[in-house]
């Protein structure tokens, strides 16, 4: 009789084994008709590699600590920088990032793409003012910020 119950316990546990995995990837499932699932990472710009095709940037993991995360881009990667269209080169290592992108592959075969770039650089620092998009002097001939020289500032 004893050795029956653990038959049987044997046979339940065994099944339970075999179903988990199934179970395991029903749950897992994105409902997104096959397109990759988008997620959003702030952070900060560490290395932009436009031939390569190569971004890092900086992020807090669970724990809190700060980790680098390197992925890739596609010619379609949507950039926006304080509000207007730019595109990957304009981003510089330092810039706070909002970067949209997904997964792909598993494993060591794994690479993050990304989707949308969105940057917030200070305005102090960015070569065109909020205001002006062309990065021009207004018909006035006042700008918030001086226009880029190669020239040292006169003393």
């Amino acid at each position: 009789m004893r050795s029956d119950f653990f038959s049987a316990k044997r046979v339940a546990a065994t099944g339970l084994c075999m179903m988990l995995p199934f179970a395991m990837l029903v749950g897992c499932k994105d409902d997104n008709d096959g397109k990759p699932k988008i997620r959003q990472r702030e952070g900060i710009a560490k290395r932009i590699d436009t031939e390569n095709r190569i971004v890092a940037m900086s992020i807090a993991n669970k724990d809190g600590q700060t980790i680098d995360v390197e992925g890739t881009f596609r010619e379609d990667t949507s950039v926006i920088l304080n509000g207007r269209t730019a595109s990957i080169s304009d981003i510089r290592p330092g810039d706070k990032v909002e970067v949209h992108g997904y997964k792909e592959g598993e494993g060591l075969a794994m690479k993050w793409i990304a989707v949308k770039v969105v940057v917030n650089r200070p305005e102090e620092q960015d070569w065109k003012t909020a205001g002006n998009k062309s990065g021009e002097s207004s018909a006035t001939g006042s700008s918030k910020t001086p226009a880029p020289t190669t020239q040292p500032a006169e003393d």
